[in-house]
């Protein structure tokens, strides 16, 4: 029976849309509607999986497991995120990971020896939490955990669940769909009820070749299981878990030969109408990018029983996410095999939940097996509701012939290739181009190589002369202390995890030190830079010091409280143009007359916990601690050293009581302590300092002492008692000082379960 879809007129007049019959597409970019924002990093804590799941990891499995310090070896992808409501009221994420491991390197895309279900649970701040699932027999599955999955100890490549699916029930139950082999070596579909703890296999009544089973995507029509099995043409299953059986709804036959777009998160209706709404993703690869899967947007209508697709969209566009760009770094990126640095997979896995108020729809994606988000985007549902109306005011004959949903499928899948072809030709230009002035430019800029006078120790290429670099690394001798002590007590209370996976920002890196320094003490430290030459003498660091690679990522850009392009003046200036919208970045800097850099907030690169950051960004440092405000509230900062001098505030027009003002909310929201790191200089003189009277000296505050590691007091430690006095001291005599401010709480020492 047909249900009224009760689609108004689009509320925005200007989606007018036209679909192209002869071409099969609609006639509008989708992404030129969309906003999309990363909400929080959901990538599983493997190093809590392995350390209390090993045992039974290596028993399921028959062998011994690699550790999660052997990188190459694990992988993971976060399948399944829903929202859900505890008895209490309380507004909880329950995120479930595919987990596996190789025996041997697999640094790209290869078949797992052995698959696991992770599940993590976040409250609605988006930290990980304990929780305790009471399933409807009476067990209880405990959070963050293994699912009790029953599998096969058969050793074979690929054992254990994959290609998990998952989607509410009629009865408000999260049903898991996933592949896996049984003790008869053959692989069959299987649902398990996450809330029951039940589990079974689905028997078909077709024939499907072994391969076609990765497919299958789910959505729920009057309490009916339904999946997709293909899009070109369109097949449709209908299941009953209860017998454990599945049979084919659509006109056509089965077919085993699969078009690019053949997988996705599980399909939603769209408020009270028969349209349902998800991504899907197309697999296609392009001269220089062998593997290149993006997302497109799907909406297809089950009026009648009669499923028809009725929109695919292109290639939804998440390359420009700055947050994005750090995981395409791989050791042999600048290749064919990697498309100079393209992301490779990029996948929607889940639909979380859609806020129909504020069209905020969230979904979890996966990059390269190797991290997880869930990301926000609002836009959808006014497209949605625009293409429905079109639809049911003019354009009919989409519901009756289901050749329009091939020519569809196979214009998005053209559009992909088109991407990935553009996208690749576009970085392959840049790393060649690039490539060749920062060889011209080595020649110039390195002058020498020393071995740090820090504890522990590190190799830094130096712009200038090794005795220069060395007296700046000794001048700041307090601060690298104060950094080192503190990371060291960070480390002890977070043991559980593994190298390099504690996160460090580093807002104006200038020669890296202290990068280098955070990641000597295990910190996975993100360098923003906006200097060229400084650019090289970072990858020359990098280079001689080959153990960090993987542990710091250059980013060439600065740091500001929205997205906007700066002036690089000659001398090392910088000056601010009118902000422009994404896009307003010129093609080929060198064509004018002044290096044009792009600035970000760090609000869209940190999405977990942050241990120290480091700002030193010459006068915008009001502006890039206004860009962080999100992060400090919602993941914790454990700690600041940051460089002001509010004389240059006004290069920013930045005022000092917008200033102050500033420093006086972080300090609030991060539950910091302050402290002024005087000098025996004028640029920050202790002999004046001592002398005000809303700072008081402090003898207790410890750093590691750079000759040998021992702990003892910092020297000219002051603490503050509130900002305004002392910045406005600043300003009048013009100096320019180091601030560390620590958090009371241990906000940044919260252990992640």
């Amino acid at each position: 029976m047909h249900t009224q879809s009760s689609i108004k007129s689009p509320l925005n007049v200007n989606f007018k849309f036209e679909f192209l019959i002869g071409q099969g597409y609609w006639n509008f970019s989708l992404n030129s509607f969309l906003h999309l924002d990363l909400q929080v990093d959901i990538t599983p804590d493997m190093n809590y999986l392995i350390r209390n799941h090993k045992e039974y990891l290596e028993k399921l499995s028959n062998q011994q497991i690699p550790t999660y310090d052997q990188t190459e070896n694990w992988k993971s992808k976060t399948s399944v995120g829903i929202q859900i409501q505890t008895l209490t009221n309380k507004t909880l994420f329950l995120f479930i990971s595919q987990v596996w491991y190789t025996t041997h390197f697999c640094n790209q895309i290869c078949d797992s020896d052995r698959n696991f279900l992770y599940i993590e649970a976040f409250n609605s701040n988006y930290r990980r939490i304990s929780y305790d699932l009471n399933t409807k027999n009476g067990k209880i599955i405990q959070i963050p955990g293994l699912l009790p999955i029953q599998q096969s100890t058969i050793n074979t490549c690929c054992s254990g669940p994959r290609n998990v699916r998952g989607i509410m029930n009629e009865n408000n139950e999260l049903l898991l769909i996933f592949n896996m082999i049984d003790s008869d070596k053959q692989e069959k579909v299987w649902s398990y009820n996450v809330f029951t703890d039940e589990q079974t296999s689905l028997l078909m009544q077709h024939n499907f070749s072994e391969n076609t089973n990765d497919h299958w995507i789910p959505f729920i029509k009057n309490d009916k299981f339904h999946f997709i099995y293909s899009f070109k043409p369109l097949n449709v299953l209908r299941c009953s878990i209860d017998h454990s059986e599945c049979k084919l709804m659509s006109e056509t036959q089965v077919v085993n030969n699969f078009s690019c777009l053949a997988d996705g998160t599980q399909f939603i209706r769209y408020r009270n109408s028969d349209y349902f709404v998800g991504f899907a993703y197309t697999k296609v690869s392009c001269d220089e990018c062998q593997y290149f899967y993006r997302p497109h947007v799907v909406v297809l209508s089950t009026i009648s029983e009669r499923f028809r697709l009725v929109y695919v969209s292109e290639p939804m566009v998440l390359d420009d996410i700055p947050m994005f760009d750090s995981f395409s770094i791989l050791n042999d990126k600048n290749t064919s095999n990697f498309g100079y640095g393209t992301i490779s997979k990029l996948v929607s896995e889940s639909i979380t939940n859609w806020e129909w108020s504020n069209d905020k729809l969230s979904f979890t994606i996966s990059i390269n097996n190797q991290k997880s988000f869930l990301v926000s985007v609002v836009g959808i549902s006014e497209i949605v509701q625009s293409i429905i109306f079109a639809i049911e005011n003019k354009y009919s004959n989409i519901l009756l012939d289901r050749n329009l949903g091939i020519k569809m499928v196979s214009y998005s899948e053209k559009t992909a290739f088109d991407y990935c072809k553009s996208l690749t030709e576009k970085n392959k230009v840049k790393f060649k181009k690039d490539f060749i002035e920062e060889q011209n430019m080595k020649k110039n800029i390195i002058k020498d190589i020393i071995d740090s006078p820090t504890y522990p120790k590190f190799r830094v290429a130096s712009y200038t002369d090794a005795a220069t670099l060395k007296s700046y690394i000794q001048n700041d001798e307090v601060n690298f202390g104060i950094i080192g002590r503190y990371l060291t007590a960070y480390e002890s209370d977070n043991r559980h995890l593994g190298q390099g996976t504690s996160m460090m920002i580093d807002a104006g890196g200038n020669h890296g030190t202290y990068a280098l320094y955070g990641a000597a003490l295990n910190q996975s430290v993100h360098i923003f830079e906006v200097l060229p030459k400084y650019w090289i003498v970072i990858e020359e660091s990098l280079r001689i010091n080959a153990h960090f690679q993987k542990m710091i990522y250059l980013h060439k850009f600065g740091v500001s409280d929205q997205y906007g392009v700066w002036s690089v003046l000659p001398g090392d200036g910088l000056t601010r143009l009118d902000f422009m919208k994404s896009g307003g970045l010129p093609a080929n800097p060198s064509q004018n007359s002044l290096l044009k850099i792009a600035s970000h907030p760090l609000d869209s690169f940190i999405f977990q916990k942050v241990s120290v950051m480091k700002i030193d960004v010459e006068g915008f440092e009001i502006r890039a601690l206004k860009g962080a405000s999100r992060a400090i509230r919602l993941f914790g900062i454990g700690a600041i050293l940051i460089e002001i001098a509010s004389n240059r505030w006004a290069w920013n027009n930045i005022t000092i009581n917008e200033g102050i003002s500033v420093l006086e909310q972080v300090t609030s929201i991060g539950n910091y302590t302050s402290y002024i790191i005087a000098r025996k200089d004028t640029s920050c003189p202790e002999s004046k300092i001592s002398t005000l009277s809303n700072v008081k000296e402090v003898k207790n505050l410890l750093l590691i002492n750079m000759q040998n590691g021992t702990l003892e007091n910092a020297p000219q430690i002051y603490r503050l008692m509130n900002w305004e006095p002392i910045i406005t001291e600043m300003k009048t005599y013009d100096w320019s000082c180091n601030f560390w401010l620590e958090s009371d709480s241990k906000r940044g020492m919260l252990k992640v379960i």
